[in-house]
Order: structure tokens, then sequence, then C-alpha cells
């Protein structure tokens, strides 16, 4: 309605700039004047509490202007009936009397599937091992979609489908391998693997106190002049503020060669201090994300291979994808609006999940 009002404003400006070409000036129309609205509005969706919206606007309005007449979308053209008998199922439950029946136009279709599982893990398993099933019988990956509640929820799916070499890309947050705290502890083992490897250096050498971006180019320098592990160690001790723990744990991650696991471990303990202050907002959260990239470590016998199979080819978790590309999708709920696939998983579908905690502890307050 502010738009519609505004283009009115706009227009009776202009034609009084104009008003040689009128017999009698335009008059401003304003919503103090009586007005007939027409509304539009979800009376089942909070997605944006964030941005203060509120459902029940739209759910009491006809309390609120008894006057109104309120015509029901009850026609659905997305989704099969069996689809739709969960959600009417679940309008149903609600304290709140919805009073409303979805009808597919599409007709009918298979049931959803509920299945259990012990954790996230053999949840993801699952889904992967499906997925590779349907693949194998003659379906495309980009018939697929994953639906996940946020981006901590879709960790143990991605490291599934990065270890079974599933194509797949991720919109609404940003892919596991490409987080800034795991591209932190990496670059570590990216210069193990390859000295040469500039931009690896450039990322580690600026996580130390006191290191820019122009010592940091300039260490670098050096590094490429002499790039063999030796010389390297030496010329970061003949700087005050690279020859301390900075050299140390290239050092002891250079131990590591053959166990990237525990080159990993060794990478986030000697750096955990520096990321819990630099991330501090969330960094309970995002340690636990190394976990996950342990187990990507354990299945390679060596750091350069780990590099090679994980890092250097950032296949996976692309949002760019080019269109067509067939490519599982893995996406947030709050960014799912108006995709589809032919198959949809949804994941940990939970209390405490669908609807998360926190968002149930703001709906109450």
């Amino acid at each position: 309605m502010a738009l519609e009002t505004g283009g009115i404003l706009r227009k009776s400006a202009r034609c009084n700039r104009e008003k040689s070409q009128f017999s009698a000036p335009v008059a401003e129309v304003g919503l103090k004047d009586h007005a007939t609205l027409f509304c539009v509005g979800d009376d089942a969706q909070c997605i944006y509490g964030f941005r203060g919206a509120d459902f029940t606007t739209v759910h009491s309005f006809k309390e609120r202007i008894p006057s109104a007449t309120v015509l029901k979308l009850e026609d659905n053209y997305r989704s099969t009936q069996e689809i739709l008998d969960l959600s009417n199922w679940l309008l149903r439950q609600s304290p709140l009397a919805y009073g409303k029946e979805l009808r597919a136009v599409r007709g009918a279709g298979p049931k959803p599937r509920l299945e259990d599982f012990a954790d996230e893990w053999s949840e993801a398993s699952w889904i992967a091992e499906d997925l590779i099933a349907r693949r194998e019988a003659g379906t495309d990956w980009s018939d697929h979609m994953i639906l996940v509640r946020g981006g901590w929820f879709a960790r143990a799916m991605q490291t599934q489908l990065i270890e079974r070499n599933i194509p797949y890309r991720y919109i609404g947050g940003t892919g596991l391998l490409q987080t800034a705290h795991i591209r932190d502890v990496v670059s570590v083992l990216r210069i193990v693997a390859n000295p040469e490897d500039e931009l690896a250096w450039v990322r580690y050498l600026r996580l130390w106190p006191g290191i820019g971006e122009t010592l940091a180019n300039r260490i670098v320098e050096k590094i490429m002049e002499k790039p063999n592990l030796p010389d390297i160690l030496n010329i970061l001790s003949g700087n005050k503020k690279a020859g301390g723990p900075c050299r140390k744990t290239i050092e002891l991650v250079a131990t590591q060669a053959g166990n990237p696991v525990e080159a990993l471990r060794v990478s986030v303990r000697a750096l955990e201090t520096l990321l819990a202050e630099q991330y501090a907002d969330d960094w309970d959260q995002r340690r636990r994300d190394f976990e996950l990239v342990e187990e990507l470590a354990g299945k390679q016998s060596s750091i350069s291979g780990f590099i090679e199979e994980y890092i250097l080819e950032p296949v996976y978790g692309s949002t760019n994808a080019e269109e067509g590309e067939d490519m599982v999708t893995v996406i947030t709920v709050h960014s799912a609006k108006g995709t589809e696939a032919k198959v949809c998983y949804v994941i940990n579908v939970s209390p405490g999940a669908f609807p998360s905690e926190k968002d149930a502890r703001q709906r109450t307050h």
C-alpha cells in the first residue's frame, strides 16, 4: 500500500509541476481519507520474527477489523495431497484456529516417510546411501534437495556428501570447508603440504598478533626465495613476531605429515586461543566443526592427500553453480521459498530444531 500511495503522490507532484496542462489542480491522496484495503499475509508463517514480524497480526485481523472479509487461499499448486494432509494435520494440532483445509491441485502422490535415527551421523549416512541408490537407478543428483534448519545442522550431512563424492551446492550459508575458522586451521596443513602456497602463508601469518598484511607479504617474499622447510623455519626465527609460537606450530604440524588427523589437532590446539578471541561471538559452536573435519581427515593417509582431496578441489558446497549443473541442493529452510525438487529430505526433524528452542522462547515473550 505504501508503494501505491507513493506512486500516487509522485504523480500528483508531477502533475502540479505541469499545471498549465490542466484546468484544475490534482488533489493529493492520503491514508487519512476513507480507503478500501486489500491485504495479503500468511497466518502460519513466523520466519521473519527476527525483523519484528508477528504472525498474529494476520491471524487476528478479523478480530481487530470485524467488518473485514477474509478470503482463504486453500488451493496449493506445488505439493501433492499426501504432503498437504500432513500439513493439515499439523494445523489442527495448533491451539490457534486456522480453519482452513489445504487442497492439492496436482492431486495424489507418495506419502511422506518418517525415518528414525540414533544421531545426526547415522541420519546423514542413510541419506547419502539413499542418494547413491537413486542415482544408480537413473535419477539425477539435481532431482534431490536436503532441507536443514540452519548451518550447524548441515555439518554432518556435508561431511557425508564430501566423503562419498556426491556433488552438492549449499544455499543459505557457508559450506563447512569454506568457513573462515576451518580455512584458518587448514592453512597450516596447506603450508606443510606445499611451502610455496602463498595464499595459505598470508592467511596463516596474519592470524598472529603484530603481523599485518604488509609484514606478512614481506615474510612470504623471503620464504618464496627458499621454499623448503628448514630454510623457512630459519626465516621465521629471524623475525621477532613470527619466530615464536608461529614458527613452532609449523614445525609441529610438519612432524605429522603422515597423520592428517593429528596434524589437524595440533593446528587447532596451537591456534585455539587466537581463534576463540577472533570468533568470540560463536566460538563454542565453531569449535565443534573441527570434529567433523577430522572425520574427513581420517579417510586420508597424509596431509597432502587430505588437502588434495577436500581443500584444493572445492567442487562441493558451491553456491555459484552453473544453471543446470547436476548436483544435490542442500538448503536452509529460510532460503528454500520457491525451490522445488522431486525428492526432498528434511533432516533433524526433532524437538528443539523444528522450531528451534531459541525461536520458541522468543515467541513466548
